[in-house]
């Protein structure tokens, strides 16, 4: 048997479809103690696990290495991570060439740096906030390691 509503497939004998709740069989003209009306069907929430990577490591390596990348690799962020690496290198470069009196290139290399650092320091605070996610979308939450 099939609702004529929603086309749902349905046991034999039902009064009500069980997904659309619309009443499948007219009254007789006898009183029903089945209510005329179902709420319709909940739906499940998609709630997404946790990662699995530890945020103590990840901290810890924001904390330290923040500025090479090396928490966006453990997590599996690759591309920023090598982005992160790049201006954290070139941060290096920028320093030797200040210190090579070459202060017209370092210049603008400090403006790298600046946003760098920032983005560094935006992404320690989110791993100790629990809303940083790995490369996979999933928010890091356990201190464990």
């Amino acid at each position: 048997m099939f609702c004529k509503y929603c086309g749902k497939e349905l046991p034999d004998k039902s009064v009500f479809c069980s997904d659309c709740g619309k009443q499948l069989v007219e009254n007789s003209g006898t009183t029903s103690i089945i209510p005329s009306y179902l709420p319709p069907k909940t739906k499940t929430l998609n709630i997404k696990p946790d990662s699995s990577k530890s945020r103590l490591i990840a901290a810890l390596l924001a904390f330290f290495f923040g500025d090479l990348g090396a928490h966006r690799f453990y997590v599996g962020k690759f591309f920023t991570g090598f982005i992160q690496l790049i201006l954290g290198l070139s941060s290096l470069v920028s320093l030797v060439l200040f210190l090579l009196d070459e202060v017209e290139i370092a210049v603008v290399m400090v403006f790298v740096g600046i946003i760098w650092g920032f983005w560094t320091l935006v992404d320690f605070l989110m791993i100790l906030c629990g809303t940083f996610t790995d490369g996979k979308g999933l928010k890091i939450t356990d201190w464990d390691m």
